[in-house]
C-alpha cells in the first residue's frame, strides 16, 4: 500500500518546511491551495495534513466525511500550544504536528498511523 499524501492550505511557510521533511523521509506529498474542500476528492488520500485553525479543520473533517475511514487528518500548526492541540483532536484530527519537522517525527507519524502502509508515497 503506498500512502498519500495531501498539504491543504498551509501557510506558505509550514507548507515549504514540511513537504521537504516529508520528501526527505521518502514521501512525496500532494499540494493543493486555494481549493474550496468540497472540490477535492478525497478518496484519492490517505493523509491530509491541514492548518489547526477550527475553520479549516472543520471544514476539511466536514468534507472527508464520507472517506473517514481511510481519510487520516492531521492538524498543523507552528505554535505547539496545548489548548490548539487539544482542540484539534476535540474536533476530529488524528494528531498534531508542530514545526521543526524532522525526519524522526515524521516517519514516527507513518509508522504510529499506517503501521502496514508502504512508506514512499505514490
Amino acid at each position: 500500500m503506498s500512502i498519500r499524501i495531501l498539504l491543504f492550505e498551509l501557510h506558505e511557510d509550514l507548507l515549504c518546511e514540511l513537504r521537504d521533511a516529508l520528501i526527505s523521509a521518502r514521501l512525496v506529498p500532494a499540494i493543493e491551495e486555494e481549493v474550496a474542500p468540497r472540490a477535492i476528492d478525497w478518496s484519492q488520500y490517505d493523509l491530509v495534513f491541514c492548518p489547526a485553525t477550527s475553520t479549516v479543520l472543520q471544514q476539511v473533517l466536514a468534507a472527508a466525511a464520507g472517506q473517514m475511514l481511510r481519510v487520516r487528518v492531521i492538524a498543523v500548526s507552528r505554535l505547539p500550544e496545548v489548548e490548539e492541540w487539544l482542540d484539534s483532536i476535540e474536533l476530529g484530527a488524528i494528531d498534531y504536528f508542530a514545526p521543526p519537522f524532522e525526519q524522526s517525527q515524521v516517519r514516527w507519524l507513518m509508522q504510529t498511523h499506517f503501521p502496514s502502509g508502504n512508506l514512499i508515497a505514490a
